[in-house]
C-alpha cells in the first residue's frame, strides 16, 4: 500500500516543481532508472524483503522520472519563440468539433484544435518527422497540434483538411488566484501554440485551400451529428445535454445551467465518464454474452460467454469513447474498464482495490498533470465511495434501501468536500438530486442516446453518406424522444433550484489541503463500520471542513480595521480589473474585457477570484468608462448581484447607480476619494479614484490621456507623490507624460495589458520613462495578478509586501516571462 501511495505522491511532487530538468537529462534519468529496475527485478529472489523494498523504491523513482520526462517532452513541442507573430502556412486536419460564438466586436468566431501534417516556411515544405511525430522548422520542432481561431471566411467543420496561413504565439493564459489554468490545459492536451487564421488580399499565400483528400472520416461524422442534433432539437438546454452525452461537446450549455448542475453535484451526468462508459460497456457485455450463448453450441459456455462478453464490452466502450472525442474523463473510465477486462481475461481473481490503484497509476502515466485536475479526484474518489458502500451485498429490501442512502450520503460528503475545496458551492439537496437524476438519466436518457448513435452509424454505413434513409429516420425519432426525457430532467432541476437559497453551502474562507485530507479521513471513520470511539474521532476530524462552510466572521467591529489590507491588479489580458479590500469590505475598479458572447472576465476571472478569496459581494463597483475592455464583466456581476452599489462615469439611471462626481467614503480600511470623471466621450471620461490606507496612496486613473493628466496634476490631492500607480491607458504613448510621471513619482507601477496585444501596450518609451523615475514595474502579462499587502501596526510605519501570482504559484508549464526590475 505504501508503494502505491508514494507512487501517486511522486506525480504530485513533479507537478509542483517550478521547473524541470532539460529533456536530455530527463530522458537519461528515466533510462538509468529503468535499467536499475530491470536488473533489480532479475536479481531478486523470493523471501528477500530487502530486495523487494529496493524494487518498490526504484518503481516510485521511475514514476517520478517518467513524469519529468513527459513534462520535458511536452514543453519541447511548444512553438519556438522566433516563430511567434510570423506568417506560417500549415496543412492539416481540424481535430475534433468546432465551437462557435460571437466575439467582443460582434464578429463570428470559430475555435478548434488543428493537427498539423505539413508546414511551409523559408521557401520549403516540412513534413511531419516519422520518429518524433513533429515537423522541424529551422532546426527547431514545430508543434504537432495547434489551437486556432477563425474570424472570417468559410464555415469550418471537424475532420476537414485545410491549408491556411496562420499567425501563432506560444501558449499563454491568465494567471489569477482561483482562475482556470489555460497554460496547463494546453500542455496536458499537447497543444503547442495558439493563433488565428490570416486572410489578406496582399498575401498570395493567405488564400484558403480545402484539402478533402486528408479528411478524417470519424471527426467529419461527429461534426455532422452535431449539426443533425442541433437541427432536430434546436439550441435549448436538452439539446446541449444530448450533445454532451453523445459527442462530448459541452460548449453549447449556458453558464447558468452549468452552475446549477455543478451545485447539485450532477456534473458527472453531463460528462462522458465512468457512469456512461459503464452503461455502454454493460450493453456490450450483454450483447457479447448473448452471442456467446449461440457460440456455446460448439464451445464451452464458460469460455465463450464471459470472455466474449468482456471483449464486446471493451469494444463498445472504446467505440462510444471514440465517438465522444476521447476526453480525459472518458480516457479515465476506459482505462478502469480495460484493467478489469484484462484481469478477468488473464484468468486471475480480480481485486477491486488493486485494480483501482493500477487504473489511477496508468492514467497518471498517460497524463501526469491530471493529478492537479478536479475531475481526476472526483472520478477516483467517487469510485472508491461506491466500492466501500457496496462491499457488503444487501440481502433484503431494507438493506438495499440503506445501501442506496449510504452511497448518496458518501458521494455528497466526499465529492462535495472536494467541490468546496476547489471553491465550488454545493447544494444540500445534492443527495436527493442524485437519487432522482442518476436512475432517470442512466435508465432512460443514456440508453436512448446510445441507440440513436448506433442507428445513425448503421444508417450512414449502409447508405455510404450522411443522408440517412429509413434507419436514419428512426434514429431522428429516437433523438426527439431522448430530448423529451431530458426536458423532464430540466423540469426537475428547476424545481430543486427554486428551493431556499440557504440550502446552498459555500466556503467563506479557502480550505487548506491538509484540512481537506483530515476532514475526508474523518468522514471515512464516520461511514465505515468501526467502533463508537472511531466515530467520535471522525467527527472531530470532519469539523475542520465544517467550520469554513458554516462558520461566521468572529472579529468584533472595532477590530476589523486591523485586518490585512490588500489590493490586487488582476491579469485580465488587454483590459483592467482591480480589487481592494481588508478581508471584510471590498471595492472593485473595472470588470475586465468581454472576449466573446460566452467568455468575459466577470465570469471567467472575477467570480473565481471571489470564490478563492471568499468575497461574498463588493460594497462598491466602479466602471471607469464603458469601453468593453473595462466594462465587459459588468453584466455577469450585476446579473448575479455581486455588487451592492455601482459608481459609473455615466450613470444608467438605476437606483443602485451613482455618477462619478467628486466625493469620498470609506470601504473597510480604505479611504476612497473620487477625483471625478472627464467631460466628453472616450478615454478621458474615465472615473479616477485615489485610495489611501495607513499612509499608502494608490491612484487608479483608468484610460486617461495627456489632456486629462494635465488637468489632474492641478488637483490638491495629487500635489504629493503616490505609492502605487496603475499606468494610465495600459501604458499607451498617449498617456504617462513626463510631467505626470515626475510629479506623482510612484514607487510601484502596474501595466495591465495583454500578452502580445495588437496595440503593443505598454509602449517602450513609457516603460523607460517610469524606469528612469526609479519606480518598480510590473506587467500583468508577465507577472499575472499583482498583489499588494499593507501591514502596519500604526499609521506612520506601513510596510507594503508586493508579490505576483506567477512568482508565488510557479509551475513548470507556466511561461518564463518574468524579468527582475
Amino acid at each position: 500500500m505504501w508503494c502505491l501511495l508514494l507512487s501517486v505522491a511522486a506525480f504530485v511532487a513533479v507537478a509542483m516543481l517550478p521547473a524541470l530538468p532539460s529533456q536530455g537529462l530527463s530522458l537519461t534519468l528515466l533510462l538509468l532508472n529503468s535499467l536499475a529496475l530491470m536488473l533489480a527485478s532479475l536479481c531478486w529472489q523470493r523471501g528477500r524483503p530487502r530486495g523487494l523494498l529496493l524494487i518498490r523504491s526504484l518503481l516510485v523513482l521511475w514514476f517520478a522520472c517518467w513524469a519529468m520526462n513527459w513534462g520535458s517532452w511536452q514543453l519541447a513541442t511548444r512553438l519556438p519563440p522566433p516563430l511567434e507573430g510570423v506568417d506560417i502556412t500549415v496543412e492539416g486536419i481540424v481535430d475534433g468539433l468546432v465551437s462557435e460564438a460571437g466575439n467582443a466586436d460582434d464578429r463570428h468566431i470559430q475555435r478548434f484544435d488543428f493537427r498539423v501534417h505539413r508546414v511551409y516556411l523559408a521557401g520549403a515544405w516540412h513534413s511531419v518527422n516519422a520518429l518524433s511525430g513533429l515537423p522541424v522548422l529551422q532546426g527547431q520542432r514545430f508543434p504537432r497540434r495547434l489551437r486556432l481561431s477563425v474570424y472570417h471566411g468559410s464555415k469550418v467543420s471537424g475532420g476537414e483538411g485545410w491549408q491556411w496561413v496562420v499567425r501563432l504565439k506560444r501558449p499563454h493564459g491568465f494567471a489569477n488566484p482561483g482562475g482556470f489554468d489555460y497554460e496547463r490545459w494546453l500542455l496536458s492536451r499537447g497543444l503547442g501554440a495558439t493563433g488565428y487564421v490570416r486572410r489578406s488580399a496582399e498575401n498570395e499565400l493567405s488564400s484558403w485551400k480545402r484539402l478533402p483528400e486528408i479528411d478524417d472520416p470519424l471527426q467529419r461524422w461527429r461534426s455532422t451529428m452535431k449539426v443533425r442534433i442541433g437541427s432536430l432539437l434546436g439550441q435549448d438546454r436538452s439539446a446541449a445535454v444530448i450533445q454532451a452525452l453523445a459527442l462530448g461537446e459541452r460548449s453549447q450549455l449556458d453558464d447558468i445551467s452549468t452552475d446549477r448542475i455543478q451545485q447539485l453535484g450532477l456534473s458527472h451526468l453531463l460528462a462522458i465518464s465512468g457512469l456512461h462508459i459503464g452503461l455502454a460497456g454493460a450493453c456490450g457485455w450483454w450483447l457479447g454474452r448473448t452471442l456467446g450463448g449461440f457460440l456455446a453450441i460448439g464451445l464451452p459456455h464458460r469460455l465463450a460467454g464471459p470472455n466474449l462478453g468482456w471483449l464486446m464490452s471493451v469494444a463498445v466502450a472504446i467505440g462510444y469513447g471514440s465517438l465522444a472525442g476521447f476526453s480525459l474523463a472518458t480516457q479515465r473510465a476506459l482505462i478502469m474498464l480495460l484493467v478489469a477486462a484484462i484481469w478477468y481475461l488473464g484468468g486471475r481473481r480480480y481485486s477491486a482495490w488493486l485494480g483501482w490503484w493500477l487504473s489511477m497509476l496508468i492514467v497518471l502515466c498517460l497524463q501526469p498533470l491530471a493529478i492537479l485536475e478536479a475531475g481526476f479526484w472526483f472520478s477516483f474518489l467517487a469510485v472508491a465511495v461506491l466500492m466501500v458502500s457496496l462491499a457488503v451485498p444487501a440481502t433484503h429490501w431494507r438493506a438495499r434501501l440503506w445501501q442506496l442512502c449510504k452511497v448518496q450520503l458518501g458521494l455528497f460528503v466526499f465529492v462535495g468536500g472536494l467541490q468546496l475545496f476547489w471553491g465550488m458551492p454545493v447544494s444540500a439537496l445534492s443527495p436527493l438530486a442524485n437519487w432522482l437524476a442518476i436512475p432517470y438519466i442512466s435508465v432512460l436518457a443514456v440508453p436512448l442516446i446510445l441507440l440513436a448513435l448506433a442507428l445513425n452509424l448503421l444508417s450512414d454505413g449502409l447508405t455510404g453518406s450522411f443522408d440517412g434513409g429509413m434507419i436514419g429516420s428512426l434514429a431522428d425519432k429516437v433523438w426527439l424522444l431522448s430530448g423529451l426525457f431530458l426536458d423532464g430532467f430540466w423540469w426537475m432541476l428547476d424545481q430543486l433550484a427554486s428551493l431556499p437559497a440557504w440550502l446552498l453551502l459555500k466556503p467563506w474562507q479557502s480550505i487548506a489541503p491538509a484540512a481537506l485530507l483530515l476532514a475526508l479521513l474523518g468522514f471515512a471513520l464516520l461511514l465505515l463500520p468501526f467502533n463508537r470511539w472511531s466515530r467520535v474521532l471522525g467527527l472531530m476530524m470532519a469539523s475542520t471542513l465544517i467550520w469554513p462552510v458554516v462558520g461566521t466572521d468572529w472579529l468584533p467591529a472595532e477590530d476589523r480595521g486591523k485586518r490585512t489590507i490588500q489590493l490586487t491588479v488582476l491579469d485580465v489580458g488587454q483590459g483592467l480589473a482591480v480589487v481592494a479590500g481588508d478581508g471584510k469590505e471590498w471595492l472593485l475598479y473595472d470588470t475586465g474585457p468581454r472576449y466573446s458572447e460566452h467568455f468575459n472576465a466577470g465570469e471567467a476571472i472575477l467570480l473565481p477570484f471571489m470564490r478563492n478569496k471568499a468575497i461574498e459581494r463588493f460594497r462598491w463597483g466602479v466602471i471607469s468608462h464603458w469601453d468593453t475592455d473595462h466594462s465587459g464583466g459588468f453584466p455577469a456581476l450585476s446579473g448575479q448581484g455581486k455588487v451592492v452599489r455601482w459608481l459609473m462615469s455615466e450613470a444608467r439611471g438605476s437606483q443602485l447607480d451613482r455618477a462619478c462626481e467628486p466625493g469620498s467614503w470609506q470601504v473597510g480600511a480604505w479611504q476612497v476619494e473620487v477625483l471625478g470623471a472627464g467631460s466628453g466621450q472616450g478615454n478621458n471620461e474615465s472615473c479616477v479614484l485615489l485610495l489611501q490606507s495607513r499612509g499608502i496612496r494608490v491612484l487608479l486613473p483608468g484610460d486617461i490621456e495627456r489632456e486629462r493628466e494635465a488637468a489632474l496634476l492641478l488637483h490638491p490631492a495629487l500635489q504629493t507623490p503616490v505609492d502605487i500607480l496603475l499606468a494610465p491607458h495600459h501604458g499607451s504613448i498617449t498617456s504617462s507624460t513626463p510631467g505626470f510621471v515626475t510629479q506623482l513619482s510612484p514607487r510601484w507601477v502596474v501595466f495591465s495589458a495583454g500578452y502580445r496585444n495588437r496595440y503593443r501596450h505598454p509602449h517602450p518609451i513609457v516603460v523607460e520613462r517610469y524606469r528612469r523615475s526609479q519606480a518598480r514595474l510590473f506587467m500583468t502579462a508577465e507577472e499575472g495578478a499583482v498583489h499588494f499587502q499593507i501591514n502596519a501596526d500604526d499609521e506612520e510605519n506601513a510596510d507594503v509586501a508586493v508579490s505576483s501570482y506567477r512568482r508565488r504559484s510557479p509551475g513548470y508549464w507556466r511561461r518564463s516571462l518574468i524579468q527582475e526590475n
